[in-house]
């Protein structure tokens, strides 16, 4: 593996609990994902 791709595996691990609530977000898999994301899109709307 390259060492960029280690690094990013690295820094990717090193946020612990924090990357499934943006993971989470990202693919509107938690309870957490799904309301931002409801909220954002509704944002604009009156």
């Amino acid at each position: 593996m390259s060492d960029r791709k280690t690094e990013i595996k690295s820094a990717y691990k090193s946020l612990g609990k924090a990357h499934s609530f943006y993971d989470g977000m990202m693919t509107c898999s938690t309870f957490m994902g799904k309301l931002v994301t409801k909220l954002a899109w509704n944002m604009g709307r009156k």
